[in-house]
């Protein structure tokens, strides 16, 4: 069991804690996945790992009146077929596709 998961209720069970940091009145939490082998939807060729893109989450407030950011490490993939190069990045569940605040239930 993930205490991450737990504690804000995520749907991504493999979501892990790389590093926590209390800045003041800010706690930041950076977040990522163990990495796996990606193939691509498109032509099923393995996709390779283009690096790693943080993105910012920034969550209003916690009960002790700080505020949570999540940094987000995502991997971005590229196919390795020449004739394809799809391109894709991670994406988290509990995040929608470019937004800055945690989805609500």
């Amino acid at each position: 069991m993930n205490s991450i998961t737990d504690l804000l209720d995520l749907e991504d069970n493999d979501v892990i804690i790389s590093s926590i940091d209390v800045q003041g009145q800010t706690k930041v939490l950076t977040l990522e996945t163990p990495p796996t082998a990606q193939f691509c939807p498109v032509c099923g060729f393995r996709m390779y790992s283009r690096g790693v893109k943080k993105r910012t989450i920034n969550h209003p407030i916690l009960q002790d009146n700080y505020s949570l950011v999540l940094i987000l490490k995502q991997r971005r993939w590229r196919c390795i077929n020449p004739d394809c190069h799809y391109s894709t990045n991670e994406s988290f569940k509990f995040v929608n596709k470019s937004r800055r605040m945690l989805c609500s239930a």
